[in-house]
């Protein structure tokens, strides 16, 4: 028994079978706070209300009369919080679900789209309009223009950014599948990618980051396949192309022409025809925006768009959540890097030089990340896609089924404590 302002009330024993008494405990204890806190209001003789639903007013009321919950989120956040554990026990307890991840059913899609509506609710419950980044001209004007069509309303910007990243976490599956990243076909990419742009609430809602991760991993499905054509120079321009989009929005990005580079020397044997389409196709795109912005009388803007900052000073809330996010991220990315040591001995070596590009992709991506304006707040997310084919390589490790399973049972802990102490 607990004692709590004179309230007392059971403690109840969680079955591991389900979660329905951890839901049933929020109720209970959320009611008891109420009655509480309106008979020390009104007097001993106040009736409890039937709604055992916590509301803002509740909420205000608690805090009112001198009581704060026991509990340091929000009622409706533990009710959130607890229909996501009785998910994450429903995964990890249903073996066939599981399998659907590792296999290639398309059933698992629609079991994708409901974890990324479960993990992705509270930007949901609290969306927020994009606000303009400054020096970012690009993204300032595609801002405005979905402003119009959306009439500023954040729930629409914010349900179109949970979109795009589903459809990125289909995308990434389906270039690891094509090009044979993983010796078997899955949608584990898939599902890695929606965990770990839910750690951090920004990720979610719609940024710049989100529409560079389109051009990055376009550029890179492009690069993967310059050993599988007989028109080697349309994929170089296309690739060239679209790195050099994503250099539009953001200034930092023009250090992923080095991964241009590196997908010209591993997939191409040297060309001087071949490099020069690919400088063709890098400078094209500044070329047409120099010329726009002269023509329209506003090329002071072209010389705002450098901008090199620290984006990791200006965003952090607790220290302690720092420490164990990136803890976290180090722990999953050791385990992928040690699983994938594994897997990438037996490939040819056609698919090993596709995972040194990757691994080019993540050391550029994270330095870009460190560069990045500070008032980017979803820097990190540039990241992502890398980060999850690699972590992949840990859930599908097949000779060591209790590793792979520990480290799926960690990442949705993992992601539960970054819901909890992210609100």
């Amino acid at each position: 028994m607990w004692l709590v302002k004179g309230m007392q009330f059971r403690v109840f024993c969680l079955n591991h079978d389900s979660l329905d008494y951890v839901m049933n405990m929020i109720h209970f204890v959320y009611a008891n706070l109420k009655d509480c806190c309106r008979r020390n209001a009104v007097g001993d003789h106040a009736k409890p209300e039937g709604n055992n639903y916590a509301t803002t007013r509740d909420v205000y009321e608690l805090r009112c009369c001198g009581f704060y919950p026991i509990f340091p989120l929000f009622f409706t956040d533990l009710i959130r919080i607890g229909l996501l554990l009785r998910f994450g026990l429903f995964l990890t307890q249903n073996q066939y679900v599981l399998q659907l991840f590792r296999n290639n059913s398309p059933f698992t899609v629609i079991l994708l789209f409901i974890f990324a509506l479960l993990v992705k609710f509270q930007v949901l419950l609290h969306p927020v309009a994009p606000l303009q980044v400054p020096g970012h001209f690009v993204y300032n004007y595609i801002i405005r223009g979905l402003s119009v069509i959306f009439m500023h309303g954040g729930f629409a910007f914010t349900m179109l950014a949970i979109v795009l990243l589903f459809i990125q976490s289909l995308y990434l599956k389906s270039i690891a599948t094509r090009h044979k990243l993983f010796p078997r076909y899955t949608y584990i990419p898939a599902f890695v990618y929606l965990l770990l742009t839910s750690i951090y609430p920004p990720f979610s809602c719609f940024n710049e980051t989100i529409l560079l991760n389109w051009f990055l991993m376009g550029a890179v499905d492009i690069m993967f396949s310059f050993t599988q054509t007989s028109q080697p120079r349309k994929l170089i321009f296309n690739a060239s192309f679209l790195l050099s989009m994503a250099a539009l929005f953001q200034f930092t990005l023009l250090a992923f022409f080095f991964l241009l580079l590196v997908g010209m020397v591993m997939f191409r044997s040297f060309n001087l025809g071949e490099w020069s389409v690919a400088l063709m196709g890098y400078i094209t795109p500044l070329y047409f925006l120099a010329c726009i912005l002269f023509l329209a009388d506003r090329f002071r803007l072209f010389t705002q768009w450098p901008h090199i900052g620290f984006s990791l000073s200006a965003h952090i809330n607790s220290i302690f959540f720092l420490i164990v996010t990136v803890l976290g991220i180090l722990i999953l990315l050791a385990s992928g890097v040690h699983a994938m040591q594994q897997n990438v001995a037996m490939s040819n070596i056609f698919i090993r030089r596709d995972w040194i590009a990757i691994s080019f992709y993540l050391i550029i991506a994270v330095m870009v990340a460190f560069l990045t304006d500070y008032g980017v707040k979803s820097a990190w997310l540039i990241t992502m896609p890398a980060l999850s084919i690699v972590i992949s390589h840990a859930l599908l490790l097949e000779k060591n089924k209790r590793f792979s399973n520990f480290i799926f049972y960690f990442s949705l802990v993992y992601l539960v404590f970054c819901l909890l102490v992210n609100k």
